[in-house]
């Protein structure tokens, strides 16, 4: 956490002082000093040593007015009888989001030249306890490993794996607690360039003869695998970065391996852990590691080594190789004698002959095939070259003809089946028909009824087929309705049927003209 205590309230007196001779009688002066003397009576942590301080300092404020400084004298004799504030100073936690402009030359050449991880993070420690830092934030802590990742990238040695990384954002914050904290003023959040922190503070930061570099190369790729959080499931996410889809053997994607670095065996005896298991590299990865080995790592690895082994040996200066191993060093213009030059070399020449010397007994592929590998190749049979060809497709001609041999299969079973009659032997999907309601009993009575006779049997109120009466229903209620209604349900029905709307159109066009005819005048 960041820690605000009589230091920082004696720095503010003097810019308080600063700001009073700039702006002598402006309303901002006046409540700078409301601000500050609020702040002391909320801080909690008074010694009498710093009270003292506080008391000298304020008295040697000579350019602050009469009445402001008399203020402050009172607040500061008046802190011991202090019972509670409304305000309270938090500690908050301090994050750095640009970490390499903050680095040296030095630190650059230590970075490059240091084998072992821990001495790395040991010295992007020290550098942030040299800038005032005493709590670090998860950004900060990812800041750092991905300055060693980028380190160790650029000499050619392996990625990381996840329980790797993992244990180095974990040793970091140990070795960091570890180191002692300095006197230097920190912040709450670091600008991106050092310079905006101002000259005072450069001059605590870094000492009388040392800057920093102003170095800012590209950390995103490294900043994506340094995990800020420890839960196995953001890492699992966090690592997936490359999905492949086998379309030979199934119509759904398949993921064919997840996490795409190296994973170096654990001690013998133990078991693999829980991350282990769930980012375990299947066995084919080696496979096409030592293929991209073989095509881009060794060759490029080989040819760092053979400029350090050079230079090592006509006595570079430390910075110079350090250039060669980090490439986005920009080199600087020096003028040195040769005496001067060949003592800063001594030890550096010596580091860098011992690690070349080291890489030095790795295998390397040779730059052209020996005369006799020549003449088998050339009388191999016509199959290798097919077998060439076949390796040469691309990715869409090979999906193109995965899609083909699909179709070509679908279409050969289709066939088949016709010729079999099992298409048109297919048994037709039945529906689902709801069962017929039962009969009412109105209904069941009216069908069980008799016939009307008289004048209503007259009028087609039943038919006859075959021997069989059936009631037909229809009466003047219902217009003519052949379902019939209540009325003409019933069986003892004495009424007028009329089956159909046109029995009812004729019913009702003859009673009206009867209706008229009696209405009409008689002569």
């Amino acid at each position: 956490m960041q820690r605000y205590g009589c230091q920082d309230f004696l720095e503010e007196i003097a810019h308080l002082q600063k700001l009073a001779e700039m702006l002598p009688d402006s309303p901002v002066t006046e409540s700078m000093a409301n601000t500050f003397m609020a702040k002391i009576q909320g801080f909690q942590s008074w010694s009498s040593e710093s009270i003292c301080q506080m008391l000298a300092k304020a008295g040697e404020a000579s350019k602050l007015p009469e009445a402001m400084k008399a203020k402050i004298l009172d607040t500061i004799q008046n802190l011991s009888m202090n019972t509670g504030s409304q305000l309270k100073l938090v500690n908050t936690g301090q994050s750095v989001q640009r970490l390499c402009p903050y680095l040296t030359r030095p630190d650059w050449v230590a970075l490059s030249t240091l084998t072992s991880q821990t001495d790395q993070l040991e010295l992007l420690a020290k550098r942030l306890r040299a800038m005032g830092l005493h709590s670090l934030k998860e950004c900060t802590k990812g800041q750092a490993v991905a300055i060693v990742l980028m380190v160790q990238a650029s000499q050619g040695k392996p990625s990381l794996s996840a329980a790797a990384i993992n244990s180095a954002v974990q040793d970091f914050g140990i070795i960091f607690q570890s180191l002692p904290s300095s006197n230097c003023p920190g912040a709450s959040r670091y600008p991106d360039h050092p310079s905006e922190m101002g000259q005072l503070w450069l001059s605590k930061a870094y000492g009388p003869g040392d800057q920093p570099d102003l170095q800012d190369p590209c950390l995103a790729p490294f900043l994506k695998k340094a995990p800020w959080l420890h839960n196995l499931d953001l890492f699992r996410v966090a690592f997936v970065s490359c999905m492949h889809v086998d379309i030979s053997t199934s119509s759904s994607p398949r993921c064919l391996f997840e996490a795409p670095m190296l994973h170096w065996p654990a001690a013998p005896g133990a078991g693999p852990s829980g991350l282990q298991r769930h980012l375990r590299a299947p066995p084919y990865f080696d496979q096409e590691l030592e293929m991209l080995k073989l095509r881009h790592g060794i060759q490029a690895q080989a040819a760092t080594q053979g400029t350090a082994t050079l230079q090592g040996s006509q006595g570079p200066m430390c910075t110079a190789a350090a250039t060669a191993v980090l490439p986005w060093l920009s080199p600087r213009s020096m003028v040195q004698s040769h005496s001067q030059s060949a003592a800063s070399t001594t030890a550096p020449g010596q580091v860098f002959g011992q690690s070349t010397a080291s890489a030095a007994a790795l295998p390397l592929p040779p730059a052209s095939p020996p005369p006799e590998a020549t003449t088998r190749v050339e009388a191999a049979p016509t199959e290798t070259t097919a077998k060439e060809d076949s390796d040469a497709k691309t990715l869409q001609e090979y999906e193109q003809e995965q899609f083909q041999k699909l179709l070509d299969a679908k279409a050969d079973k289709k066939k088949k089946a016709k010729e079999d009659g099992q298409a048109d032997q297919k048994p037709k999907k039945q529906h689902m028909k709801r069962p017929a309601a039962a009969m009412s009993t109105r209904q069941s009575s009216a069908n069980q009824g008799t016939t009307c006779n008289g004048h209503e049997a007259g009028k087609g109120a039943t038919a006859a087929k075959g021997g069989s009466t059936k009631i037909l229903y229809g009466c003047i209620r219902c217009r003519g309705n052949v379902k019939g209604c209540s009325s003409c349900w019933d069986p003892n029905f004495r009424g007028t049927r009329l089956h159909g709307r046109q029995a009812w159109r004729e019913y009702i066009e003859a009673h009206k003209a009867n209706k008229a005819m009696k209405k009409a005048p008689k002569k």
